[in-house]
């Protein structure tokens, strides 16, 4: 499949906004998911080699819009089911601490995340430093509080099934939204020193589409974790791809590297 003189949009789970708001918009972009595709990369060691196929999509790419990865901070949340856990995040202090529940080491956590986080950071430096073009990564939009109600259930139910562990429904709510939004800033900052690395724009969800907490509002959330069609219409319209014109990244966006964590 030819991707000349097409933007590529390319990632996981949270491409998929961005796949069906190129759609209703009639964009002409090449769409790459990673849950889709086969033989799209093979591993050497720790290093990411593309496959034939996605390599040349890259190589003909006007701009790579990567939303690459952002699984891990509902992963991480979830490992221990059994028994509601929490940590100090040095980085920031303020987050709320419950002390009912079982105190982990940051280090474990952030060592957590960076595991969960290793190979998608790992394809995107394979693409970043293939692409010919400009290449932004989208972050993942902050977790919206509601986890009660199906959407948040089944993404539970889901998550827990793919860690082959068993589905507390009482750790959902409120204690799993707080450990996933403490988890969620863990994995941002690593993103951010990834593109920093690179060298390449980092941005994140649009601020129309935050409540007031910082969060997905939920008119614009697929699930507790996923925007919908509307939110990624939002992020193509605030890269100026709806215009139809060249990239145009928010500033600030280019990342930095932040505390060291």
């Amino acid at each position: 499949m030819s991707a000349h003189g097409r933007p590529l949009i390319i990632g996981h789970s949270h491409a998929g906004a961005l796949f069906d708001a190129a759609a209703s918009a009639r964009l002409d972009t090449d769409n790459f998911s990673f849950w889709l595709a086969r033989d799209a990369y093979r591993l050497v060691g720790e290093d990411v080699i593309l496959g034939d196929d996605l390599g040349a999509r890259v190589d003909q790419a006007t701009h790579v819009l990567s939303a690459i990865g952002g699984g891990s901070c509902r992963v991480v949340a979830l490992m221990n089911m059994n028994r509601a856990f929490d940590f100090v995040d040095p980085h920031a202090r303020h987050a709320a601490l419950d002390r009912s529940a079982e105190l982990v080491p940051f280090a474990a956590v952030r060592a957590a995340v960076a595991r969960q986080e290793a190979l998608p950071m790992a394809l995107l430096r394979a693409i970043a430093k293939r692409a010919k073009g400009p290449v932004v990564h989208l972050t993942p939009p902050r977790p919206t509080p509601r986890w009660e109600g199906p959407a948040a259930l089944e993404l539970s139910k889901k998550t827990a099934a793919l860690l082959g562990i068993a589905h507390t429904p009482e750790l959902d709510a409120p204690h799993l939204h707080t450990s996933t939004r403490k988890v969620w800033e863990v994995m941002l900052r690593v993103h951010r020193e990834v593109c920093h690395e690179l060298a390449i724009d980092c941005v994140a969800q649009p601020p129309e589409t935050e409540d007031d907490d910082g969060c997905l509002r939920e008119d614009f959330a697929q699930d507790p974790m996923h925007g919908n069609a509307r939110y990624g219409r939002a992020v193509l319209a605030s890269l100026g791809m709806l215009a139809g014109g060249p990239l145009a990244v928010p500033r600030p966006s280019r990342s930095s590297p932040g505390p060291a964590i």
